[in-house]
């Protein structure tokens, strides 16, 4: 475990300067598309890493609208299973934060506000998790109009 580790965070690392020096930079698809091969492989011992990825390059793209991508993947996400694992949950925010900054009028056009609310929910249920749930919540205020 400790191996997959390190190399998924030096991919991330990788990526990160990349796109940090040039952010139309084609790797971006080229590491979506082995994100996609690796979620769909079920190798959950992967999927945090995914992602985190995922949000990553999620971050890269201009504000104003989610690519259809990331779109697809928010029923998913949104979902009680998705939740289960708790390695997944840090990377599970950080997308669903991501998504609420680049378009909020989305979330709030395709009624899944409640389904984000009900995320931080669970997440304060539990001791282990309730950072995690604040954080979420600190993203829904200040990404939502008023």
């Amino acid at each position: 475990m400790q191996y997959e580790y390190r190399i998924c965070r030096q991919i991330r690392g990788s990526v990160a300067t990349d796109l940090s020096a040039n952010p139309e930079s084609r790797t971006s698809w080229y590491i979506l598309s082995c994100c996609r091969s690796i979620r769909h492989s079920y190798f959950a011992e992967f999927s945090p890493y995914v992602f985190q990825l995922m949000t990553l390059l999620l971050n890269s793209h201009p504000a104003g609208e989610i690519p259809l991508t990331y779109r697809n993947l928010l029923p998913m996400i949104l979902q009680p299973a998705a939740w289960e694992n708790y390695g997944n949950i840090p990377a599970l925010v950080g997308f669903l934060g991501a998504t609420l900054q680049k378009d909020p009028a989305y979330v709030v056009t395709t009624n899944t506000l409640g389904a984000y609310l009900g995320i931080f929910q669970k997440l304060i249920a539990s001791k282990a998790n309730d950072q995690y749930g604040f954080e979420l919540l600190g993203c829904i205020v200040t990404a939502m109009p008023m």
